[in-house]
């Protein structure tokens, strides 16, 4: 039941979030309470919301080179397999990079994470629903799994 209402609550969290979503190729970064892409490639989605998730989360990044995009792997700890496969909603203070070929995203306190790297954050998944399909990304871009929402200050490279 407790697990149910949470769910309910992120749904609804969602859809009001999910509702300020507005595209742009601008590196300039959302406004209050907004979610934009940034970025010519790797173009990334980032957010500036107040709402803040509080999973522990351990993801491999997955550079997307034909779309110019990135999106993020959940695995099982013991097998290793795939869980979930979804587009990450980073915090504004990430920015878009490029390395040796390889599209990533650098956060001034960490670093640069790029194609392959594991890493560590705080946030919880999103649904992707309704108003998120008007995100302007290529559909490889935007997994049935949805979406990740990653809060500020929680990136860390690897396992933490």
């Amino acid at each position: 039941m407790e697990r149910a209402c949470m769910r309910t609550t992120i749904r609804v969290c969602m859809a009001i979030g999910l509702g300020l979503i507005t595209t742009s190729c601008s590196s300039s970064g959302p406004g209050a309470e907004e979610v934009v892409v940034v970025g010519e490639d790797p173009r990334i989605i980032v957010h500036d919301l107040s709402l803040a998730m509080e999973a522990a989360l351990t993801l491999e990044l997955e550079y997307l080179r034909e779309e110019g995009c990135l999106v993020v792997h959940s695995r099982d700890e013991e097998t290793q397999e795939i869980t979930a496969t979804a587009a990450p909603v980073w915090p504004e203070d990430v920015s878009p990079v490029q390395e040796e070929g390889e599209g990533g995203i650098t956060v001034a306190s960490v670093g640069s994470i790029v194609n392959g790297d594991v890493f560590s954050a705080v946030g919880g998944s999103w649904e992707a629903t309704g108003e998120a399909q008007d995100i302007d990304l290529p559909q490889a871009c935007l997994p049935a799994d949805g979406f990740f929402l990653l809060n500020e200050g929680s990136i860390a490279t690897g396992t933490g």
